[in-house]
């Protein structure tokens, strides 16, 4: 009697080894091997119902995506200087708004003088003689430092970032969104030397 449950058991065990999910590719028929038999392997006759294991619920998701697969949202960062941030924070706290609000409304409301704003921000860490041009390494931009701002977009509010950046004649936003951030937030400006 226990040799019969012992065969029942090995058996059902081989089963639910050699069983071949129906949605998976097609292998060829299961098949299934006793180990007390030296016969010729037989067919599977379990049904697919009984030797499945039982489904896993669906992992969730840790980050909503677009319908196209992409994040909701993105991270990003815009490196500006120590009294930036200071000016930042103080008028996000002020206006009650969370970080992305303020960085694109800065950009938002000086849309036409981003441009502008940017060339009088300019300056060169190395200068040299007019008749040279500066170094593009040693160009730098008013309100850009090692601070961060971390801000959190849209793919669509990322893409009208991007078309800004590349009609700005930038390779990363952060270079051109400091001076602008330093150009609107209220508080002592940063300016260059000569600059009333």
């Amino acid at each position: 009697m226990d040799q019969l449950k012992e065969r029942r058991a090995a058996a059902a065990a081989a089963a639910q080894e050699n069983f071949v999910d129906p949605d998976a590719v097609d292998v060829g028929p299961a098949t299934e091997q006793s180990s007390t038999s030296t016969s010729a392997p037989s067919p599977v006759t379990s049904t697919p119902a009984e030797a499945a294991p039982p489904k896993r619920a669906p992992r969730k998701r840790t980050m909503a995506v677009t319908t196209d697969g992409r994040p909701t949202k993105s991270v990003n960062v815009v490196y500006v200087s120590e009294a930036v941030k200071r000016r930042f924070d103080a008028q996000r706290h002020k206006t009650r708004k969370v970080s992305h609000q303020l960085v694109l409304e800065a950009i938002s409301k000086q849309r036409a003088e981003l441009a502008t704003i940017i060339e009088n921000s300019r300056f060169s860490t190395a200068p040299v003689d007019d008749l040279f041009p500066a170094d593009p390494k040693a160009v730098r931009y008013l309100g850009g430092g090692s601070a961060q701002i971390h801000y959190n977009i849209t793919p669509d509010q990322d893409a009208v970032l991007d078309e800004l950046t590349a009609e700005l004649g930038f390779d990363t936003r952060s270079t051109w969104i400091a001076p602008v951030l330093n150009a609107y937030l209220g508080g002592r400006k940063e300016k260059l030397a000569g600059q009333g």
